[in-house]
């Protein structure tokens, strides 16, 4: 009954499947229906993709982080039973599904910040650093200097710039203070970064 239903409603039955997660003692009954949250999920994302719903795919693609977090519970739980052959595609196809429905909404919607967000962090899950400032860049690109954007820009320079780089950011991020004046959140950037 569930595959028959609407993404949104697909989405919504996989948050309440994630939502018992943070109790531990449930862990090893959620094992059981890992496979159907997992095709329903897929199910979910190919509709949206399909019927180009851009809040459904925003809130698909954010449930992406939690759906790795649960198979880590689940793993540590029971690593017998999801062994590491079998986890790695798991997390694959999450992964793939959550870059799908951001690539998706990304096209349909530009200007939506999340999905910048969203592709920088499957990146950074990658090991892909340069990759996700690509991501951060392309966002700033299409969405103007928002903080959101600005600030993970501002951790990815310090993690693989050089010196002269974060420097050359700083001057910009008090340009962008200076001409947003009362803007609090990019002067503590500035702050930050400084």
């Amino acid at each position: 009954a569930a595959m028959g239903a609407p993404a949104a409603a697909k989405a919504q039955l996989l948050e309440c499947y994630l939502e018992p997660f943070a109790d531990r003692s449930s862990l090893t009954e959620l094992a059981d229906y890992l496979g159907v949250a997992d095709r329903l999920a897929d199910s979910a994302v190919n509709e949206a993709v399909a019927a180009g719903d851009v809040p459904v795919l925003v809130r698909l693609a954010s449930l992406g982080p939690r759906m790795r977090a649960a198979l880590g519970a689940l793993r540590e739980n029971d690593p017998t039973r999801l062994t590491e052959d079998r986890l790695a595609p798991l997390v694959k196809a999450i992964d793939e599904r959550t870059r799908r429905a951001w690539m998706a909404v990304r096209e349909k919607s530009p200007q939506r910040v999340e999905a910048y967000i969203g592709l920088a962090n499957l990146s950074l899950l990658e090991n892909n650093p340069e990759g996700a400032l690509t991501r951060v860049v392309d966002g700033l690109a299409a969405c103007g200097n928002q903080t959101a954007l600005l600030d993970l820009q501002l951790r990815l320079a310090n993690l693989i710039g050089s010196r002269e780089h974060v420097m050359k950011l700083a001057d910009a991020y008090q340009k962008e203070a200076l001409a947003a004046k009362t803007d609090p959140a990019k002067w503590c950037l500035v702050a930050n970064l400084w």
